[in-house]
């Protein structure tokens, strides 16, 4: 089995992408489980990010039950700066 780290797009609708990353976890005691992690990726390029851009990727979220959204806006002088990170409530993953 190959170990490391592995990455897999799960699809493109509606301009959010859907990106899913296993790693094997340290082996503990024998243990053999791998963490999984998915995040849901808006593209924007717009003079400034709305709050109705954010519900929109919030909404993104419920349906496709990931905690984690990426809303980037491609329309900064300086990309760090054009990137959000929103965290779905109630999720404990």
């Amino acid at each position: 089995m190959r170990k490391g780290l592995s990455y897999l797009a799960y699809g493109v609708a509606a301009g959010v992408v859907l990106v899913g990353a296993s790693h094997d976890a340290l082996r503990a005691a024998g243990s053999s489980t791998r963490d999984k992690l998915a995040i849901a990726i808006e593209a924007k390029a717009v003079a400034e990010v709305l709050p109705i851009h954010k519900a929109q990727l919030m909404s993104y979220l419920k349906l496709l039950n990931v905690p984690v959204g990426l809303l980037i806006n491609f329309n900064e002088l300086k990309l760090t700066d054009g990137v959000h990170r929103l965290i779905l409530p109630g999720s404990n993953r």
